[in-house]
């Protein structure tokens, strides 16, 4: 598991990245799981991205995907843009929402390294002593039931969003 230098089209990779000073602003509640869970989707049906797994902790964010086209870098620009707009609305928070370091980007190459990035994503919550089941988990999250068989129905968040534009 490397860190990638270029972006393979098919490429399957565990994305992280944390919040400025590990800031709760992505504390669960359901406006920011509506913001978080919209801007996740629109940014992957732009981008092509095959969403595996999702978990969004108060601090930071844990995402295994398939970069099915090569254009991870566009998509988590757009992804993190979004967000961090949000954030801003709803938080009222002013500067900046993402730490200032790259996001981490871990190429998975084999299927182990997938289930092992998958597991470790999905039981964030557990791990960090915040509930003791992964479902009890307020926020955005993927149970191991729902690999492959979830689909999310995202409605356009009022807070940020323009309801008028198309």
């Amino acid at each position: 598991m490397t860190q990638p230098r270029y972006i393979v089209p098919g490429m399957t990779v565990m994305v992280t990245r944390r919040t400025l000073r590990r800031t709760h602003l992505f504390r669960p509640d359901p406006e920011l799981t509506e913001l978080y869970r919209y801007c996740l989707a629109v940014s992957a049906q732009r981008h092509g991205i095959r969403l595996h797994c999702a978990v969004l902790m108060s601090s930071h964010h844990h995402l295994v995907l398939t970069d099915a086209r090569g254009t991870l870098p566009r998509f988590l620009a757009e992804l993190h843009r979004l967000v961090a707009l949000g954030v801003k609305v709803l938080r009222k928070w002013e500067g900046p929402v993402w730490d200032h370091e790259r996001p981490s980007v871990v190429q998975l190459r084999t299927p182990e390294a997938t289930w092992e990035k998958l597991a470790y994503a999905m039981s964030n919550s557990v791990a960090a002593g915040l509930v003791n089941r992964a479902a009890d988990w307020p926020g955005v999250t993927t149970l191991p039931h729902e690999l492959g068989r979830s689909v999310w129905k995202c409605s356009r968040p009022k807070a940020f969003f323009d309801p008028d534009n198309p």
